[in-house]
């Protein structure tokens, strides 16, 4: 569909697009005669979620912008939640409720009263003055189920007190700042501003509430586990305490090492004793062997044994003394006595060999008396090693005993330090987190304190009523209604419309359209254009018969008008056709038919002649006895012949008169739709008809615009806007326009 088919649909149903909104819009101003008037208030509330300083925001300056938008969406959610609802509606109600002098900041008188009827009274909580019980009893009475008469008023349709008329609470982002704007409409002024303030003191309660109960379940967590480590590392560092009183550890490492170097000291020393003593034992051995047989026997005389064991045993005791004395400055008395003791007996072993007196020499030349002396002295000497190589050896094994304690004590404190150390870990991790939770918490506290920048207002003047745009609104949507709607009329309707959907449907050329005599226009100059299609029929036909007598075919020339459906038009389009070809001086004759013998009243026409339907069904049918017959004279002296036949679809099909035309036009009317039975009977008709003769089809009863393919523009009477709109629509800027 183009733009002018659009304008002439507009054109055609300019009366239905006209009538549907003048309906529309009496509809519209019916019912919103009494429209009430509508407030409007808003506030502003600062979040602080983007750009708001806070603990952490201190230390990371980057910018989440998925988190802030998160934060936007829950709060948002959380003020359009149903709680926060049904908390607002209850305290408005107990607000009103509350009221000992009716104040337009709160209701206007006309509604209080109204509600007053109808709530008020209804409730079996009394009004009072004080609003903090009226919504304690009206929340528990809510809280008690859905039979009672609070919990229907809020699920229900009341202007005021409804979880439905709450909710008309509208809440944007301003752009992309930390503001939020809510808005909030009612048709009472008080009501509007105290709902809004009653819903900033909700929602941020409710908002602080969620998110500081977040914290301190975290924070609560974090501090029983603190408390639960704290008294397992008491107790391992407890256990570690009784661990070194019970053994006599005051620091088991340094412990550990002093004895291990006192042992490898003491090794030393007892290895160094051994060879002292077994030099001396060997020197003993040399100098024995060359005394002569009497100083031998002297040296194991009784009193010489009994002073050398007795110097043996005190330095034993010595080397005892030594080895557990740390250092010298300390001796005690008894060491000293043992020290002088020591010394007289070698005196007195001196003073023995002294007294023998012996001045032999040895066979190498040395004296016995300085072997003697050399004896006693590597005597003195081995006593004192092997005193103090028997304390070594009681020292060595002291320490391999406490090596032996020590040893599991050390693998006991381990694991007791490592307790402790692991359990230390745990403790600081702990901690660490109770320090974030903490700081955690405290950022919270700092950003759930929302700011009302811009609180409420009273709202004196109404907003400006709808009612007009609603009105307007009303007659466009009628027409754009109506448009589309006979748009997709026009685009589903299944009828033929026009001769050249008549064409694609049958496969057949089309020889021309007829107008539809019934829809008349006075600005249309219908006669004109029933001559100009009639006499563009009936020129196509006379060009068919010439090109037939050229071809030296015998006069007449005959034409079938047929159909596929009843009511088509058939017989006026072949009366226009014959009085055409009459005008013009052509011999023609009209031939319609008649069913059973019978003609009704109104077939009845001049110069028609009838003939018995069934006579061209005859075995005997034979063309030139069948018109001399009609016509009473040489049918051959006539140029045209136009003979018509019944519907093809309710009745059968003369072949053998079919056999003889020469020009087959089909009638169609467009305003039915074309079936599938036509098709089949049609391609049937093809099939006996269409191999000798040609066959053409004609649309009749189109609307009158849809000739100008056929008969060029359509003489009638246009307005000057009229003409410039189609001109500019084809751009035929310059066709009226004469040249001489």
């Amino acid at each position: 569909m183009n733009i002018i088919q659009l304008i002439r649909l507009i054109l055609k149903n300019i009366k239905i697009i006209f009538i549907v909104p003048v309906i529309l819009v009496g509809v519209v101003i019916s019912l919103t005669a009494n429209l009430p008037k509508s407030y409007s208030s808003k506030t502003i509330i600062y979040t602080g979620f983007g750009t708001g300083l806070n603990l952490k925001s201190v230390s990371n300056a980057n910018f989440d912008y998925l988190k802030t938008q998160a934060a936007f969406d829950n709060l948002i959610n959380i003020i359009e939640a149903r709680k926060t609802y049904e908390e607002v509606a209850i305290r408005l109600l107990a607000k009103h409720m509350a009221i000992e002098k009716i104040d337009g900041n709160l209701i206007s008188i006309e509604h209080y009263k109204d509600v007053k009827k109808n709530v008020f009274d209804s409730l079996k909580i009394k009004p009072s003055n004080n609003e903090s019980l009226i919504f304690d009893q009206l929340w528990a009475d809510y809280q008690n189920g859905g039979n009672n008469f609070i919990y229907k008023l809020l699920h229900g349709k009341h202007p005021y007190y409804s979880i439905d008329a709450v909710s008309g609470i509208s809440v944007k982002r301003i752009s992309n700042s930390d503001l939020i704007e809510i808005n909030f409409d009612a048709d009472d002024a008080g009501v509007c501003y105290q709902t809004l303030k009653i819903l900033n003191e909700v929602f941020i309660k409710n908002y602080q509430k969620i998110k500081e109960g977040e914290t301190h379940s975290v924070v609560g967590y974090f501090e029983d586990q603190l408390s639960i480590v704290k008294g397992k590392l008491d107790q391992a560092e407890q256990t570690l305490l009784n661990f070194n009183k019970d053994n006599k550890i005051i620091n088991y490492y340094e412990q550990t090492k002093h004895i291990s170097k006192l042992r490898e000291d003491i090794e030393l020393l007892f290895q160094q004793e051994l060879m002292q003593s077994a030099a001396a034992k060997a020197s003993i051995i040399k100098i024995e062997d060359q005394l002569n047989r009497r100083n031998k026997t002297l040296l194991k005389s009784s009193n010489m044994i009994d002073l050398r064991n007795e110097l043996s045993e005190i330095t034993t005791k010595i080397a005892l003394l030594e080895v557990k004395t740390d250092n010298k400055e300390n001796y005690s008395a008894e060491l000293s006595a043992l020290y002088a003791k020591s010394e007289n007996i070698k005196d007195e072993l001196n003073q023995i060999i002294k007294e023998i007196g012996i001045v032999e020499n040895t066979t190498a030349g040395l004296s016995q008396q300085d072997l003697m002396t050399k004896w006693l002295e590597q005597i003195i000497l081995h006593e004192e090693s092997n005193a103090r190589i028997s304390i070594y050896k009681e020292k060595i094994n002291d320490l391999k005993r406490v090596y032996s304690e020590y040893a599991p004590l050390g693998a006991t404190m381990m694991r007791i330090e490592r307790q402790i150390s692991v359990t230390e870990r745990e403790y600081l991790s702990i901690l660490q987190g109770l320090n974030e939770s903490k700081i955690m918490q405290r950022n919270i506290e700092m950003s759930t304190n929302l700011d009302i920048i811009d609180p409420p207002f009273y709202p004196v003047v109404p907003k400006a009523s709808k009612r007009s745009v609603m009105i307007v609104g009303a007659g466009f949507a009628g027409i754009i209604l109506t448009i589309f709607l006979l748009i997709i009329m026009e685009y589903f309707d299944s009828s033929i419309k026009s001769h050249k959907r008549l064409s694609k449907l049958t496969n057949l050329e089309y020889a021309g359209a007829f107008p539809n005599l019934y829809k008349t226009n006075k600005k249309v100059d219908l006669d004109f254009i029933l001559k100009r299609t009639t006499d563009e029929i009936a020129q196509k036909i006379r060009q068919k018969a010439f090109n037939y007598n050229s071809a030296q075919i015998h006069k007449p020339f005959i034409t079938v008008i047929f159909s596929t459906a009843k009511g088509d038009g058939k017989s006026t389009i072949a009366r226009r056709l014959h009085n055409a070809h009459m005008r013009n001086g052509f011999n023609v004759a009209f031939f319609n038919y008649k069913i059973d013998g019978r003609i009704s009243d109104n077939d009845i026409e001049l110069g028609c002649h009838y003939y018995n339907f069934e006579d061209l069904m005859s075995n005997d049918f034979k063309v030139d006895c069948f018109f001399e017959k009609l016509l009473e004279t040489d049918y051959e002296k006539f140029d045209f012949i136009f003979l018509e036949i019944p519907s093809i679809l309710h009745y059968p099909t003369p072949v053998r008169m079919l056999r003889n035309v020469h020009f087959a036009l089909m009638i169609a009317r467009a305003n039915r739709p074309w079936s599938e039975a036509e098709t089949n009977v049609l391609n049937s008709f093809k099939k006996t008809v269409i191999e000798k003769t040609e066959t053409e089809v004609l649309t009749n009863g189109v609307e009158i615009d849809i000739l100008e393919s056929i008969i060029g523009e359509i003489p009638k009477k246009r307005g000057f806007f009229r003409r410039l709109v189609k001109q500019l629509i084809k751009f035929q800027f310059n066709s009226s326009k004469k040249i001489n």
